[in-house]
């Protein structure tokens, strides 16, 4: 006869009866717990777990609710079942969808692992049970935060600096729950997932530099940026979750130019298909879209097809903010306070974004000089085919090897990598997601784009140096001066118009409201004269000085 671990017993201990293992009424929660624990680690089968069934402790009612508490969250502290922005609930492990528990539901799941006796007789919870149950601390304090559900296998950083892919299950250091929705490749070597990456990127009309035209896909910046947009979502967990990132716009010179698709290409592999939501005009109604984005821990927000220029303070608190604060829909009184987890993507024709925002955003670039009309391309690629199930296994295979190959030289590049000049405010995401594409053999997707973004700030800054050249000395300007010199200089058409005519009173405020953002600011003229705009005992009100800095520039 063989005992447990393989070895021959004897003739004696043939004999002997096997052991009892105690019922569950003659076990406490706690200890059935810690059994149940070891069984699970040392890779054993428990009697009466094989078929469905289970050895289930058993909880008097009588015995009060902060003691229940205690006993039941011992029992259910392993289990699938977790805390997530101070609600209780439990992971879909068929779909990774992150499921509320209510009084019902609890009390029916909870059967599952314990029995609830009143004066001897078994009695289920009933709703109202439940609700007093979940409400306990002895209770809540026992159960495991959940940071994240991924539904695929992803890369994390642990605190020594290693990369490492998290299995299916709960994993305790990171608080993640992987779900493998889709099983992918994660051997393919790093030229195989650049070619397959070229394969469905290479008929985008990507905005090369003058001179790159027969230079590699790599080489461009564009596509360099791109790549890192689908880094930074399959990375999303190899940074702390405080860690700001930047959002993502593509912007292309005409419509058809497959900026769209670039974008849902961007974060497809990892979460599927996102819908597009439309930029509100309202700012408190853009206020209220950020809100419900960050209550609904939403990964994305997907901002399609936006008008030619893009202001919103909204917008920039929320894409600099690690956490978010903000009022549930229809709710006057009630606040929450969430971890800030969404990534924002962009896309619009001739787009120009203001200073705050060109600062936090990474730009993807496309110009096609012909018409996109009746355009053949060797590979369609659209929505449909991004997200069907191959294809996200291709792209999530691919990006495993880039980051895989991070993994395996950071070391040997750690000088290279901690020179990477990163975005202000987002130098933890930038510098990683930028080092991981960079060392795959990619140009720096982090190098300015090669039109500006914020093209009315440059405008300004045109129009003020262009004033000042037109001084000998220390000149105020009103503002019908400055436009009048703006409309000379082709310059900020859309806000001060063309020809002589007057700004009326809408057009006037707007240029007011440009020209504030930019008092105080110290300015080099083409002569090389340092002068300050818009800053003196005249700053108020309509009148502008503009004041020469260095002795003797004045004429």
């Amino acid at each position: 006869m063989i005992d447990a671990n393989g070895g021959e017993l004897s003739a004696k201990e043939a004999a002997l009866p096997p052991p009892i293992l105690p019922s569950r009424d003659a076990m406490s929660p706690e200890m059935l717990a810690s059994l149940l624990e070891m069984a699970e680690k040392a890779g054993l089968s428990i009697p009466g777990r094989e078929h469905g069934t289970q050895i289930a402790p058993s909880l008097r009612l009588e015995d009060g609710w902060r003691a229940l508490g205690h006993k039941l969250g011992g029992c259910l502290r392993r289990q699938n079942i977790f805390r997530k922005a101070g609600n209780l609930g439990r992971v879909n492990e068929r779909t990774g969808a992150f499921e509320l528990f209510s009084p019902a539901n609890f009390a029916g799941w909870v059967e599952e692992f314990v029995a609830f006796t009143w004066k001897g007789a078994v009695a289920p919870l009933n709703a109202e049970q439940a609700r007093m149950m979940m409400a306990q601390f002895s209770f809540i304090e026992q159960i495991r935060e959940i940071e994240g559900v991924h539904l695929m296998r992803l890369p994390v950083m642990r605190e020594g600096g290693e990369v490492e892919w998290l299995p299916a299950g709960y994993d305790e250091g990171t608080r993640i729950f992987t779900v493998e929705t889709l099983r992918y490749a994660m051997d393919w070597p790093l030229d195989k997932a650049l070619e397959f990456l070229r394969g469905w990127c290479k008929d985008f009309p990507w905005m090369r530099a003058e001179g790159q035209q027969g230079a590699s896909l790599e080489s461009v910046r564009s596509y360099a940026a791109h790549v890192m947009a689908m880094v930074g979502m399959y990375c999303r967990a190899l940074v702390p979750v405080t860690a700001a990132r930047p959002m993502f716009f593509y912007v292309a010179n005409q419509q058809g130019s497959g900026k769209s698709t670039l974008a849902q290409m961007a974060f497809a592999p990892v979460l599927g298909l996102f819908a597009a939501a439309q930029m509100p005009k309202d700012e408190d109604k853009l206020q209220s879209l950020l809100d419900t984005t960050a209550q609904n821990f939403s990964p994305v927000l997907f901002l399609d097809d936006l008008g030619n220029f893009i202001k919103s303070n909204s917008l920039n608190r929320f894409v600099l903010a690690p956490r978010h604060t903000g009022r549930p829909m229809g709710q006057n009184k009630e606040m929450f306070d969430v971890a800030n987890v969404t990534q924002v993507y962009a896309t619009g024709n001739n787009m120009s974004g203001s200073a705050d925002l060109s600062r936090r955003a990474v730009v993807v670039e496309l110009f096609f000089a012909g018409e996109t009309k009746g355009r053949k391309f060797e590979k369609v690629v659209s929505p449909v085919e991004l997200g069907e199930v191959d294809a996200r296994c291709g792209f999530l295979s691919a990006l495993c090897a880039i980051v895989r190959n991070y993994a395996e030289k950071k070391g040997d590049f750690a000088e290279s990598l901690g020179a990477i000049e990163p975005m202000a405010s987002f130098e933890k995401w930038s510098r990683t997601m930028a080092g991981i594409v960079q060392l795959a053999g990619f140009a720096n997707p982090l190098a300015a784009p090669l039109c500006a973004f914020d093209e009315e700030g440059d405008e300004i800054k045109d129009l003020l140096i262009a004033a000042a050249e037109s001084c000998t000395e220390d000149t105020t300007f009103d503002r019908e001066s400055l436009a009048d010199i703006a409309r000379k200089k082709g310059l900020l058409e859309d806000v001060v118009g063309r020809g002589e005519k007057d700004m009326d009173g809408k057009q006037s405020k707007r240029f007011g409201f440009r020209l504030k953002a930019w008092r105080g600011r110290v300015l080099v003229d083409t002569q090389g004269r340092r002068f300050e705009f818009g800053k003196g005992h005249k700053r108020t009100g309509a009148s502008y000085p503009l004041t020469f800095l260095d002795q003797g520039a004045q004429a």
